[in-house]
């Protein structure tokens, strides 16, 4: 704990430093801003654009975050509610465009703040706060303004995101933004993003991640449902992390059976199953009774696999004849 506290004051240092060279910098006129532009309209494009691209990278760890959960775990935010129906609309496809938007977005407003956080100061000419010319020559090369906008700009936001989602979620300038990001990708300015996107997806061969290891109702229905007390433990980084290791097989769900008989493998099949064709049943929309379809086929897929292909429905339930479980 005394190291992590140590690292904190340490970074903070770093941080209030930075941000006292570059501010000073602005006043003095003293950066790669354009010339005829007001000092002060500097500063202001400096903070706006910060939060501008930190909302932005916050809005995609949690978009990930909320792709992972059931409709009926997402809170019961309005604002948030409605981020969620339009970001999964369209087959799903709002959220690599709502991807697409967002990086062009980030992108510029990395280009601007660079601009207007770079120091610019000639040899010779007086150095901010009185540094060796040394000194000033490194604060020239830009990494005051990396670091400031590493931390304010991109990873503080993420932190935030990827710990409460759903109350990220709940900002009304994300939706904002989120229907920005889709118009600017609806222009049709990026689109050879998803053209390249294709040519990877068919050298590599990539599946979407249910099929390795399941829908979250899929998981809920075998019992290994994301465990939201250890979740709350964890501020997470990156793109939300699912319960179960990616690339083993959906089958992985039945190997906490006890006994692998034939028996309680056709119970824990009906129980699934069960499961699923209520959610379909109590599904709310076209789009999401097609998912709970998909999951219930999968489910028949992998029992198929265990079975040698002999599993079967009928009207009591799933019939598995596995001559291996006896």
């Amino acid at each position: 704990m005394a190291v992590f506290l140590g690292r904190c004051l340490f970074s903070l240092a770093c941080l209030g430093f930075s941000l006292a060279v570059t501010i000073e910098a602005l006043f003095l006129g003293k950066t790669a801003l354009w010339e005829g532009v007001p000092n002060i309209i500097g500063l202001i494009l400096f903070f706006g654009l910060m939060c501008c691209v930190g909302l932005l990278e916050g809005m995609q760890i949690a978009f990930f975050a909320v792709s992972k959960l059931p409709k009926s775990e997402r809170g019961t935010s309005k604002i948030a509610l409605q981020t969620c129906d339009i970001l999964f609309r369209n087959g799903g496809k709002n959220l690599p465009g709502f991807m697409c938007g967002r990086q062009m977005t980030v992108t510029l407003c990395f280009f601007v703040i660079a601009r207007v956080t770079t120091l610019n100061i000639a040899e010779g000419d007086e150095t901010i706060f009185g540094v060796s010319p040394g000194v000033q020559n490194f604060f020239n090369l830009g990494f005051l303004g990396a670091l400031i906008t590493t931390i304010l700009g991109s990873i503080s936001w993420q932190l935030v995101a990827g710990a409460f989602p759903i109350g990220f979620l709940g900002n009304p300038v994300v939706l904002i933004f989120l229907k920005l990001a889709l118009w600017l990708e609806a222009t049709g300015i990026c689109a050879a993003a998803w053209f390249l996107a294709m040519i990877q997806k068919k050298i590599t061969g990539f599946q979407f991640d249910e099929v390795y290891v399941g829908t979250p109702e899929e998981r809920a229905a075998r019992k290994h449902a994301d465990n939201p007390e250890a979740q709350e433990k964890m501020i997470h980084m990156g793109t939300y992390g699912l319960t179960g290791a990616v690339g083993e097989s959906v089958a992985a769900g039945y190997k906490d059976l006890a006994a692998p008989t034939w028996a309680n493998l056709k119970a824990r099949a009906n129980e699934n199953v069960a499961a699923l064709k209520e959610q379909i049943e109590q599904a709310e929309t076209e789009e999401e009774k097609k998912a709970f379809e998909d999951a219930l086929a999968l489910e028949m897929k992998t029992l198929g696999a265990l079975s040698g292909g002999k599993a079967s429905q009928s009207g009591g339930g799933i019939d598995i004849p596995v001559p291996g479980f006896e």
